[in-house]
């Protein structure tokens, strides 16, 4: 959660505890748990009222506009809360959304490392088998061969041969790519 959020929260929570404490205290135990009040109340209304009884009136005015007013901040305040929670469960189903991608990207990665794997392992069982056919070869034919070949190839073919081998065949390559190819292969090494 955003620390915005959880700020926001605490302070809605904080506001409730203390409105709700308020309401509380301004009401007396008996009104809060009986129903003697009411009673009362009525019974007050049949009496005759004095000058200073109708001072509380006002009391009672601003108490009943308090009380509306606790009433819609209670109200609001819920409805903040309701809107927090569908926000928190959009955040939670995006949450889960990206995580499934995630394990999708990382099954993909990994399926293109298998795939590379395998692909560098093909490759490197056809070198092997062309190296082997390569030293099959008489040098002469072979030297042929090379001298065809792109520079990086014959470097590899002939840094993967054995050195008597390699010799043979070098040997009966061009000059000037036989130079290249010495200078590859002590590179290669």
């Amino acid at each position: 959660m955003k620390p915005t959020t959880k700020g926001s929260l605490i302070a809605l929570i904080s506001l409730k505890v203390i409105i709700g404490t308020a309401f509380v205290y301004q009401m007396e135990p008996n009104q809060l748990f009986f129903n003697t009040v009411a009673i009362a109340s009525e019974a007050e209304l049949s009496r005759p009222v004095s000058p200073l009884e109708g001072k509380s009136d006002t009391s009672a005015e601003s108490e009943a506009i308090d009380m509306s007013f606790l009433i819609e901040e209670r109200d609001r305040l819920k409805s903040q809360e309701a809107e927090m929670r569908k926000r928190k469960e959009e955040l939670m189903a995006i949450q889960s959304e990206i995580q499934e991608k995630l394990d999708e990207i990382a099954k993909l990665r990994q399926e293109i490392l298998d795939k590379e794997a395998e692909e560098e392992a093909l490759e490197r069982r056809n070198m092997k088998h062309l190296i082997k056919a390569y030293a099959a070869m008489k040098p002469k034919q072979a030297a042929d061969l090379i001298n065809k070949l792109k520079l990086a190839l014959s470097i590899e073919l002939l840094s993967q041969m054995r050195s008597e081998e390699a010799g043979n065949i070098l040997s009966y390559v061009d000059l000037d790519k036989a130079a290249k190819i010495s200078e590859g292969l002590i590179g290669k090494k």
